[in-house]
C-alpha cells in the first residue's frame, strides 16, 4: 500500500510540474442530517486539461484537491447510496483557494456501485457464478458491462453467443451449448429484466457485512484520471 501511495503522488507530482499547478479546492460534504460526511469522493475535473482529481473526504467531512492547474472546473461529490452532488463552473486561480461545500442526499445503492469483493459476496452460488468468475469477469467488470445495463432473456442470449462466436481466442476455452445456457440462466436471474435478486442489493441481509471500515487519513488519498 505505501509503494502504491508513493507512486500516486509521483504522478499527481509529475502532473502537478507539468502544468504549473498551485491552485486549491477545498470545502466539506455533510449527510443530509448535516453532520460531516466521511468517505464521499469528490472529483474535480478541469474543463480544459480534462483531467480529474480525485480525493475522499475525511472524518471531519473535509477534503481538499491541491495542486490544481488554474481554471473552471466541474466539482462532484458522490457515495454510495446517495445522489451525487455536481457543482459546474468552479473557477480555480492561482494563490486564490475555491471554496465548495456538498450536501448529500440518500438514494439507492446499485449493483453497479459494488466493488468486486462485494459483488462475489452476494451473487448466488452456483455454476452460473463460476462460469462467469472463469470466463467473463477478466474482460467485462460486473460493475460496468454485466450489472449496469437490464436485459431480458433474449438480451443474454444475444450478448453469450457474441463472446461464444466472436471473442472465443480471448476465452481460457470454448464455451459450450450447455455452458452457455448456464451463464444465460444465471444472468437473467442475477440481472434480468424480471430478476429474482433486488434492484438494490442493500436490501439483501448480507449487504451490510460486505461493507469495509474507511481509514482516518481520507484527504491523503488522492489519484488523477486522464481522459
Amino acid at each position: 500500500m505505501l509503494s502504491i501511495t508513493k507512486s500516486l503522488g509521483l504522478v499527481i507530482l509529475v502532473a502537478s510540474l507539468a502544468h504549473g499547478a498551485d491552485g486549491t479546492i477545498a470545502g466539506t460534504v455533510k449527510d443530509p442530517a448535516g453532520a460531516p460526511f466521511r468517505g464521499a469522493f469528490v472529483r474535480a475535473r478541469n474543463a480544459q486539461t480534462k483531467i480529474t482529481v480525485i480525493v475522499l473526504s475525511d472524518k471531519q467531512g473535509q477534503f481538499r484537491a491541491q495542486n490544481l492547474p488554474p481554471g473552471e472546473y466541474e466539482v462532484r461529490a458522490t457515495a454510495v447510496g446517495y445522489k451525487d452532488d455536481l457543482h459546474s463552473g468552479v473557477k480555480v486561480a492561482a494563490g486564490a483557494p475555491a471554496s465548495v461545500d456538498f450536501a448529500l442526499q440518500k438514494g439507492m445503492v446499485r449493483w453497479s456501485d459494488l466493488s468486486l469483493y462485494q459483488s462475489w459476496k452476494l451473487l448466488p452460488d452456483g455454476k452460473g457464478k463460476q462460469l462467469l468468475q472463469s470466463q467473463c469477469v477478466a474482460c467485462h467488470g460486473i460493475q460496468t458491462r454485466i450489472s449496469a445495463t437490464r436485459r431480458d432473456e433474449a438480451g443474454w442470449t444475444r450478448a453469450i453467443n457474441y463472446m461464444r462466436e466472436t471473442m472465443h481466442a480471448r476465452l481460457d476455452k470454448h464455451i459450450s451449448n450447455q455452458d452457455g445456457a448456464t451463464l444465460v440462466s444465471y444472468l437473467n436471474g442475477a440481472f434480468g429484466v424480471d430478476s429474482e435478486l433486488p434492484r438494490s442489493p442493500a436490501e439483501m441481509p448480507a449487504y451490510q457485512a460486505t461493507l469495509r471500515p474507511l481509514g482516518d487519513d481520507g484527504m491523503k488519498i488522492v489519484y488523477v484520471e486522464y481522459e
